[in-house]
């Protein structure tokens, strides 16, 4: 009987063993598989980014379409097809890729203040001002110390002709030595919006001879000389 007993002891020993076995080797695939999934993810991005650097920018969206497909936890793929779409003009399919990209950070209790700012001047692009400044200030959350986050919240201001917070931002820029020839041209029409005329005329003539060579043919630099024009008037 106890020769009976000690059998059945062993033999459950011996199932319980079989069982934990196979639990073991069925995480370490799992774990493989999944270390397997990440280092792919990790390759086609590598490889996508290299398009991106040679411009092959269809090329590049379908690798990294399938780098998410690979690990679809995995941040890096959407925000690179985020910025494919942005330069190659869906702007609405970015704006879903950064999102995406910031909801799989957030799973990971990440958040990226560089992101924020991607995502923001997209919705920008998109007329979503009130939405962008809300990512910029985020991204400010974030890391306090972006000062391209305060840059974009003054242009935001502008554009929502919020000029009480966009002289605010214009203020800290200038406080901290924030060297950008955007922040004249800006600073120029808040003045004009706020009647204040000759200082916003000093202001964008400052903005045109500091930057007739390097910004002579941009968009910026025509918008400047038609303001000027306005102001002259």
């Amino acid at each position: 009987m106890q020769q009976q007993t000690t059998r059945k002891i062993g033999n459950s020993f011996q199932i319980i063993l079989v069982v934990v076995f196979n639990l073991l080797v069925g995480q370490s695939t799992y774990q493989s598989a999944n270390a397997t999934a990440d280092e792919d993810c990790y390759n086609a991005v590598v490889r996508g980014r290299q398009m991106v650097a040679n411009n092959d920018l269809a090329n590049a969206l379908v690798t990294f379409r399938a780098a998410q497909r690979m690990s679809p936890v995995d941040s890096r793929p959407y925000f690179w097809i985020g910025y494919c779409l942005e330069r190659t003009g869906d702007l609405n399919g970015a704006v879903k890729a950064y999102s995406d990209c910031l909801d799989s950070a957030k799973m990971h209790s990440m958040d990226s203040a560089e992101l924020r700012i991607d995502l923001g001047n997209t919705l920008c692009k998109l007329n979503y001002f009130k939405e962008a400044i809300f990512d910029y200030k985020r991204a400010l959350v974030i890391d306090p110390s972006l000062t391209v986050a305060h840059v974009c919240l003054a242009r935001a201001y502008v554009e929502t002709s919020d000029w009480q917070s966009a002289t605010q931002e214009l203020d800290f820029c200038a406080a901290h030595s924030i060297s950008v020839p955007e922040l004249t041209y800006l600073r120029a029409l808040t003045l004009y919006a706020q009647g204040a005329r000759s200082e916003a005329l000093k202001q964008i003539e400052t903005f045109i001879s500091s930057n007739q060579r390097t910004l002579q043919t941009s968009m910026l630099m025509q918008k400047a000389l038609a303001l000027q024009t306005e102001l002259k008037r």
